[in-house]
């Protein structure tokens, strides 16, 4: 068959497979529109959904200070203080503040001219304030000054309960400038007032 009838038969075949050939780039370019339509309209609601969470929950800034001898939690009189050391609680705290939504900025010292000023040094960062004034807790006018002067809520953690030990340590110059006190229950004494100052917070927000 080399006539005219061989050549129709060749003609229609690649008709059929030109047509074929249409349709298989057409349905190809129709899943591919229909998948970048999807992935396009999933970057704008991720988009959306980011933007949403930024608007509506901001980030708290908190500042936990530490003060004197409290470098050495762990082997200080673990009896009354315990056995954490003071990077175990910081750590720990840095954890749970990270789930909250929090950043927490740990701050020790054995000098209260230096508690002092990390005070004011952050009066315009910090939204609220936990201090563990340690021995400060019953002589520092100053640190008691610091914390009034910057206008923040500030919660006074002891490890001890303090009114269950020696008679001059019942009084605290933090506690008239404090939004709360927390005290006794070691080294959770810090994980209840970081739940209690989020909490405070958010309220004073309306979040």
């Amino acid at each position: 068959m080399h006539g005219p009838d061989m050549w129709r038969k060749v003609i229609l075949r690649t008709d059929r497979c030109t047509k074929q050939l249409h349709h298989d780039v057409n349905f190809a370019n129709t899943r591919l529109e229909r998948h970048f339509t999807n992935l396009h309209s999933g970057c704008i609601l991720g988009r959306k959904e980011i933007a949403s969470m930024t608007q509506t929950e901001t980030l708290i800034k908190i500042l936990l200070i530490h003060g004197p001898n409290l470098q050495l939690l762990g082997k200080r009189q673990p009896d009354i203080y315990g056995h954490q050391t003071l990077e175990d609680i910081n750590s720990h705290l840095r954890e749970i503040a990270l789930k909250k939504g929090v950043e927490l900025k740990p701050f020790q010292s054995n000098y209260e001219g230096a508690i002092v000023s990390e005070i004011g040094d952050n009066i315009n960062w910090a939204d609220g304030i936990l201090i563990n004034p340690g021995a400060y807790t019953h002589t520092s006018i100053a640190i008691q000054d610091a914390l009034s002067a910057v206008n923040l809520p500030v919660i006074e953690i002891h490890l001890s309960n303090i009114y269950a030990r020696d008679d001059f340590r019942h009084h605290s110059y933090v506690s008239p400038v404090a939004t709360g006190v927390i005290s006794g229950f070691g080294a959770f004494s810090y994980d209840l007032a970081l739940e209690a100052m989020v909490r405070r917070l958010r309220e004073n927000s309306g979040e």
